[in-house]
């Protein structure tokens, strides 16, 4: 298969089993059937690239916006390069099951530069940081988290979903749904109001928009320029790669 923006064939595919699920949408009743053509749509994943763009709520602050390079391959391999801010020039990897399940960090400020620090996805000193460990980054994760809660929510009769039509985000086409939730944190679902911005093009979630309950922003994450499928190499994800700054001298953090 051709790599490009899109690799064609299986995004024609894609498309097909998403026909499919809308036809069963009256069924299955419209926010599943949004659900399923996401699920559908990554199924014929299997890297992609693009600026990913994140704004969270941590220990109760809105922080500051961070901007990466963002690469991944299935089944779970990141690679990130902060781009802006006081974290410039940061990078992170990260390969499941390798390094001893470790994330490889170079931070390019004081004396840490001269070490590849080594540290547990959810080390006290990354968690600090965000919300949510490495291994929760990206569209497939993404997809499962909102999937699992309008399933479940659906089910219960507690999930409303409203259509905002054709709109335009980072100047690609994509079809904007906004999702309600019980307003009520102890229901246990991961937020009260969403709102989604779907690609129309790769049929993938682009951005997502969290909020508690009492309408506060919780976290906005946006994959700009996504590229889907462009056939990735394994150097893209070795801390070799001389286009990557990891110094060979390793550090190995506990906690």
């Amino acid at each position: 298969m051709r790599p490009g923006r899109y690799a064609l064939p299986s995004f024609a595919l894609a498309i097909v089993m998403a026909a499919v699920i809308s036809a069963e949408g009256a069924q299955a009743g419209e926010p599943l059937a949004v659900v399923a053509r996401m699920e559908a749509s990554y199924a014929q994943v299997r890297d992609y690239t693009a600026t990913f763009l994140k704004r969270e709520r941590v220990e109760g602050v809105l922080r500051d916006q961070e901007v990466m390079q963002l690469k991944y391959q299935k089944p779970f391999r990141v690679y990130l390069r902060w781009l802006t801010g006081p974290k410039e020039g940061r990078e992170v990897l990260y390969v499941g099951g390798a390094n001893g399940d470790r994330l490889l960090v170079y931070d390019p400020s004081g004396i840490q530069r001269f070490f590849t620090l080594l540290m547990s996805p959810r080390d006290a000193r990354a968690m600090r940081e965000s919300r949510h460990p490495i291994t929760e980054i990206g569209i497939g994760k993404l997809i499962e988290l909102i999937a699992g809660n309008a399933r479940r929510a659906w089910a219960r009769g507690e999930l409303r979903l409203i259509d905002h039509g054709a709109g335009e985000e980072g100047g690609r086409p994509v079809w904007r749904y906004e999702g309600i939730l019980p307003d009520d944190p102890t229901k246990g679902y991961f937020c009260a109001r969403l709102g989604l911005a779907i690609d129309r093009e790769s049929g993938l979630p682009v951005r997502a928009q969290i909020y508690e309950s009492d309408g506060s922003l919780v976290g906005d994450y946006t994959y700009k320029d996504l590229r889907v499928n462009p056939g990735l190499a394994p150097q893209e994800f070795d801390p070799a790669n001389p286009a990557y700054q990891f110094p060979r001298m390793r550090l190995t953090l506990s906690g």
